[in-house]
């Protein structure tokens, strides 16, 4: 489980999975105590608990390039 105490363990780039979603985004910053993630590619962001975001694994980053790949 990711910590905002710990926000040096991530950084802005960094890769985070969404567990109440199941998206993989881009960590952009903590904001009001919530992670803030884009999606891979760009678009609109949204918050993430740090209790339900976790580091993605490869599988997950692949699938999420190729879907969004799929919809451009």
């Amino acid at each position: 489980m990711l910590r905002v105490k710990r926000k040096s363990a991530i950084a802005p780039g960094d890769y985070l999975y969404d567990k109440t979603t199941g998206r993989v985004g881009e960590y952009r910053e903590t904001f009001v105590g919530r992670l803030w993630l884009r999606p891979l590619g760009g678009g609109r962001e949204w918050p993430v608990s740090d209790a339900d975001a976790r580091r993605p694994t490869a599988a997950e980053v692949a699938r999420a390039w190729a879907a969004r790949e799929e919809r451009t």
